[in-house]
């Protein structure tokens, strides 16, 4: 009983957990608030591409890049940054997905990895609604 309610008391708190893992491949649910809105171990909406997991650690999600929340050089910019990562938070809340993580980090030392759902990878998602651009590396465009 007392290890059902500690169980219990764990969900409660942190909303966003591991259901599964396989290989290089995490099945995460629950509701990532944005990162402002919460501490910083909890598991959270950076911006349009970037994710914080339990525990702060940060994931920058592969496959497109969006505006920077932070360093919007024109408000059309700043506009397309809220948007984009509005857009990836409700696509994250909407239910179980998989992280597929890449072995290398990037340059801020931030694990790499594409978010699945069915089969469907977020960055089709993103892109398709004209909120993000491909991405493999290399030169960003410009958002202004």
């Amino acid at each position: 009983m007392l290890g059902a309610l500690l169980l219990l008391a764990a969900v409660l708190h942190d909303p966003v957990r591991m259901l599964e893992e396989r290989g290089g491949v995490v099945v995460m649910a629950g509701q990532f608030p944005l990162c402002k809105a919460s501490g910083a171990d909890t598991a959270c909406i950076s911006d349009g591409d970037s994710i914080r997991l339990a525990g702060g650690a940060p994931l920058r999600v592969v496959g497109f890049d969006t505006p920077e929340i932070g360093a919007a050089r024109c408000d059309a910019e700043h506009r397309a940054a809220i948007a984009a990562r509005a857009a990836l938070q409700r696509w994250v809340n909407a239910g179980p997905f998989e992280i597929h993580y890449r072995a290398e980090r990037d340059r801020y030392g931030r694990r790499l990895g594409r978010l699945e759902r069915d089969g469907a990878d977020v960055a089709d998602h993103l892109v398709e609604r004209g909120l993000a651009r491909r991405y493999a590396g290399g030169k960003r465009g410009d958002w202004c």
